[in-house]
């Protein structure tokens, strides 16, 4: 990731903190106060926050080290994908998907064209992870079977024989490519945990076939241990924050 687009990450990261902080102090004013009284408290508020802007430059100027970043953590590290051209399967058991996103953007950068099956919309994958928007396909997983296409974006329900039709179909006619998967809780939720296994093990030897990468990400306390170990087994290597 470029220094611009980990600048763009923060802002983002600032702007949304900063929103939140702002909804969170609402929230607790409304719940304390009414009428003129709330107007007042509100107004009160929004006279500081020149105090707390002015007290964070301090900060920054006591501490500069808390706005760098380690861009190698977001560049990719070298250990960790050096065996790319051995391993095609990988686990990311992590609790947010950075991982997994960031080797996914390190292939795009190498050229390779991405696809991306997860619940959220492809616009806020887009915005959280600095996604190139005319690079990478997504198929959106939804509860319905009702589902629409466009040219980079699908829909898809959780059950995996529609699922691995939309994947299939996604796939073809591409030679090399990396397919980014989260949201697998869900799909256990909604399927019998064998069928999950077929499934991604279908996933794996597909993947493997085209000379391509599957990346999986997990948060690590969504499977039992004996579920969590033979997932583990479908992967060439499994990656654990």
């Amino acid at each position: 990731m470029s220094k611009d687009e980990l600048i763009k990450k923060a802002y983002l990261k600032g702007y949304e903190k900063g929103l939140d902080e702002a909804l969170r102090n609402a929230k607790s004013l409304i719940s304390r106060y009414d009428g003129w009284e709330l107007k007042s408290r509100i107004e009160s508020k929004l006279g500081t926050i020149y105090q707390d802007v002015a007290s964070k430059r301090v900060e920054l100027e006591d501490d500069p080290s808390i706005i760098l970043f380690d861009e190698s953590v977001y560049e990719g590290n070298s250990q960790d994908l050096a065996d790319m051209k051995d391993s095609f399967s990988y686990l990311f058991i992590e609790e947010d998907s950075t991982k997994a996103f960031d080797v996914m953007s390190y292939l795009v950068k190498e050229g390779i064209d991405a696809l991306v099956v997860s619940r959220e919309k492809p616009s806020k994958l887009i915005l959280n992870h600095s996604l190139p928007p005319k690079k990478v396909r997504y198929i959106q997983l939804t509860r319905s079977q009702n589902t629409g296409e466009a040219s980079n974006h699908i829909t898809s329900s959780f059950e995996v024989n529609h699922l691995s039709g939309k994947i299939g179909k996604a796939l073809k006619g591409t030679d090399t490519a990396v397919v980014l998967f989260e949201g697998v809780p869900k799909l256990i939720a909604y399927n019998d945990f064998e069928k999950v296994l077929k499934f991604f093990d279908w996933m794996a030897d597909k993947i493997t076939n085209k000379d391509s990468y599957l990346l999986v990400s997990l948060p690590g306390n969504s499977m039992e241990k004996k579920q969590l170990k033979r997932f583990q087994t479908l992967f060439d290597k499994v990656v654990q924050e």
